[in-house]
């Protein structure tokens, strides 16, 4: 017997390779359709292939505010 939501759930196009994915609880890759896929992606995050476009912040105008973070946070490096 078939899991109905299964065969409800949508399908997208991988954003790696273009191929058909289940976008469902069932497939643990999601939205993309295979490991292989997922970890070219990630590399590719991974490599600064992906930016955000928008103006570079000078970190200097802060001021040392870290938006209400731990004045420690980031600054654990051995």
């Amino acid at each position: 017997m078939s899991d109905p939501t299964l065969n409800a759930a949508k399908k997208v196009p991988c954003p790696q390779c273009g191929e058909w994915a289940v976008y469902h609880a069932s497939n643990p890759y999601r939205p993309f359709c295979c490991e292989r896929c997922r970890l070219i992606d990630l590399g590719a995050w991974a490599d600064d292939s992906y930016v955000i476009a928008g103006a570079l912040t000078d970190v200097s105008s802060l001021d040392g505010d870290l938006g209400g973070l731990p004045a420690d946070v980031g600054n654990n490096r051995q």
